[in-house]
């Protein structure tokens, strides 16, 4: 049974009017006196998420930029943090003081404040929730319209190289060195600065955690609408372009391996100058690769205009 299945089962359909965008979406937003609190939660376990052999610095850089990522697709910005930390190792002292380096390289950056948390013995699992704020414009998965515009940030692909390599150092395609991904693997750079501004432009978004194919399949299936793909516009990185254009497979492996921590948009065509102005502001790649359409599926075409079969896995799916 997929994660969304089972959600559906805790999700109680019940919904008082503080609550703004319930179970569903990247976070919860609350309605709280004169703003609205954001709030989101996600967790990471040995031997799911990273070996027991990860660097302590890069877990708890990584545990806290997959939630700020959520919060960056619903243009909030991140205030406050809860931690909730497992661990069973010998030496915990030193484990937890280079947890601490990695976590608050972010922290710092994004001004989060740890506002208290929980500790427990036992293999090494971490959860963290955090709250932001946003005003009473926010980002969604559900109103995505016919015609609009699909847009994505950055490059897609670079974490999964990054996690193969990483995990292979003999992995390589041609004769290009992949080292360098191994950083964009470890130290995602969450989206905060351009949720903030695409929120007044965009009718969706999502934060690419699971494969680019799959978190755009949930925008559609919650605005009830389909999608036309074109591959030859995804942005992948040039080092291994040349070589994705010969091999399908590669190049479907890069768009569903997931971990990129971009952010996936929607927009009313109008906005394409706003967009691209946007992109050079503040230097991040923004790319359309598609349109929203009528009907109901996911369609990729290659640069011919050739429709092509879907992967078997859009994606990564938790259970």
């Amino acid at each position: 049974m997929s994660e969304f299945k089972l959600i559906n089962i805790l999700n109680s359909k019940k919904i008082t009017k503080e609550i703004l965008v319930p179970i569903g979406d990247d976070a919860s937003i609350l309605k709280f006196g004169n703003k609205n609190m954001v709030v989101t939660m996600d967790s990471l376990n040995v031997n799911t998420h990273f070996s027991d052999l990860e660097s302590p610095e890069v877990i708890g850089y990584k545990s806290l930029a997959v939630n700020i990522s959520d919060l960056a697709a619903m243009g909030a910005l991140p205030k406050y943090a809860l931690l909730s930390l497992t661990i069973d190792k010998k030496d915990r002292l030193n484990w937890i003081k280079k947890f601490n380096i990695g976590f608050k390289k972010l922290s710092k950056k994004y001004n989060i404040q740890l506002i208290g948390g929980d500790m427990n013995k036992g293999p090494i699992s971490i959860s963290i929730t955090l709250f932001g704020e946003t005003d009473n414009k926010f980002l969604q998965r559900e109103n995505a319209a016919v015609g609009d515009d699909i847009w994505v940030s950055g490059f897609i692909g670079e974490s999964f190289l990054g996690f193969m390599k990483k995990n292979n150092a003999n992995f390589k395609i041609g004769n290009n060195c992949l080292n360098e991904f191994i950083k964009k693997h470890d130290y995602p750079v969450p989206r905060v600065e351009l949720g903030l501004k695409i929120k007044q432009f965009s009718s969706t978004c999502i934060d690419v955690s699971d494969g680019l194919l799959l978190d755009l399949q949930r925008i559609l299936k919650q605005s009830t609408v389909g999608a036309d793909i074109f591959l030859d516009k995804i942005p992948i990185p040039k080092k291994v372009k040349k070589d994705c254009n010969k091999n399908i497979s590669l190049f479907f492996n890069l768009i569903t391996g997931g971990e990129d921590y971009e952010l996936l948009f929607t927009s009313n065509k109008k906005y394409r100058n706003r967009i691209m102005h946007l992109s050079q502001k503040l230097k991040i790649k923004l790319t359309p690769i598609g349109e929203v359409k009528k009907h109901k599926s996911l369609r990729i075409f290659d640069k011919d205009l050739k429709k092509l079969n879907l992967p078997n896995k859009l994606g990564y799916d938790h259970f």
